[in-house]
């Protein structure tokens, strides 16, 4: 990977914070991270990560990286005896 790509790729990862930091409220990504503020201070009071059952029918929403990602997955280097 050149360091173009990987300058490119944190960039892409980061990009969707620009809203948050220049406090554009009207900006979807303002929004997508209020509602993440918001489900994690309910995690923080309540002490529990549980969701009822209809919370769980939802899903997780969206997601600001894909985790199956194949670019994810590390690659085994040489082991250490």
């Amino acid at each position: 990977m050149t360091w173009k790509e990987i300058y490119q790729k944190t960039h892409d990862y980061y990009e969707h914070y620009r809203a948050v930091l220049e406090g554009n409220v009207r900006h979807g990504d303002f929004f997508k991270k209020e509602v993440e503020v918001d489900q994690t201070r309910k995690v923080l009071t309540t002490g529990t990560v549980h969701r009822p059952p209809t919370e769980r029918k939802k899903g997780l929403g969206p997601q600001d990286i894909s985790y199956e990602s194949e670019s994810l997955v590390p690659t085994p280097g040489p082991r250490q005896k």
